[in-house]
């Protein structure tokens, strides 16, 4: 098999060195498959939805950190939660903010344990840097990919008090050079058409984004933690859009992780 066919994996061929083995192992053991179960909103229908989240500590205790949008569709009624080779643990909600797209579980059992992801100090990436994925996409559990970052990101501090919605956010995508890309530069100029929705629209368009290339978005991806070839995450995955992977950046991870736990609504 050709370096090209082997895709995103060959890339890891290409990159700078680093301990293959020690950074998988790493990564792996913070991540989580979630399971919710519960009914649709607005329907009278049964769901199960499964997605990805990665560990973080949190003023002393064990968090799990994932995307919100699940949890705006579904009134759930079950949350479960295990690592790769665990069995499911119950888990409940300790904080989520609908506009930034994040939500923080934690284990109803309350258990200690060390396997924390970190956060990158300097939330800086050059255009073309290789970036790990570990997650879960389409129940390959454990599956990890190497892609690039397409775009620069500036280390920067997120304003979560900041808010614009992203429908009525004006695009700068077409202006050269940006310091950074934010959600809103990204969807605001097809926020009126189909698969949109107005959880989409009503997202904060000041959210700092990663536009990324070589990973899959399958279903259960989202969720995932990126880290640079160092084990430190960088962002986490949320979605595809125009051919790239779109992940929200380390800051507004930061961010959520230092704000009084609640619930934000739309």
């Amino acid at each position: 098999m050709s370096t090209a066919d082997q895709g995103g994996n060959a890339e890891l061929l290409e990159a700078p060195q680093c301990d293959k083995d020690s950074l998988y192992e790493k990564g792996r053991s913070i991540i989580w498959v979630i399971e919710i179960k519960g009914k649709l909103i607005g329907k009278n229908e049964n769901t199960e939805e499964r997605l990805t989240g990665f560990s973080l500590e949190c003023d002393g205790s064990l968090v799990i950190i994932t995307r919100a949008r699940e949890f705006y569709f579904v009134n759930a009624t079950s949350v479960r939660v295990r690592r790769f080779n665990g069995t499911f643990k119950t888990a409940r909600m300790k904080s989520i903010d609908f506009k930034l797209d994040l939500a923080m579980l934690e284990l109803d059992d309350g258990q200690v344990t060390n396997e924390y992801g970190e956060l990158v100090l300097d939330g800086s990436l050059s255009a073309c840097q290789h970036l790990i994925y570990i997650g879960n996409p389409g129940n390959y559990v454990g599956s990890s990919l190497v892609g690039r970052a397409c775009f620069r990101c500036e280390d920067l501090s997120f304003d979560m008090n900041k808010y614009k919605a992203c429908n009525e956010y004006k695009s700068r995508k077409n202006k050269h050079p940006l310091e950074h890309m934010v959600l809103g530069d990204l969807i605001q100029p097809v926020t009126s058409k189909e698969p949109f929705t107005r959880y989409d629209k009503e997202l904060n368009a000041y959210v700092p984004i990663i536009q990324c290339d070589g990973f899959p978005f399958k279903r259960n991806s989202q969720g995932s933690p990126i880290f640079n070839l160092d084990g430190k995450i960088v962002g986490m995955l949320l979605f595809q859009f125009a051919g790239y992977y779109i992940a929200i950046h380390v800051s507004a991870i930061k961010a959520f992780l230092n704000s009084k736990p609640q619930v934000r609504v739309l």
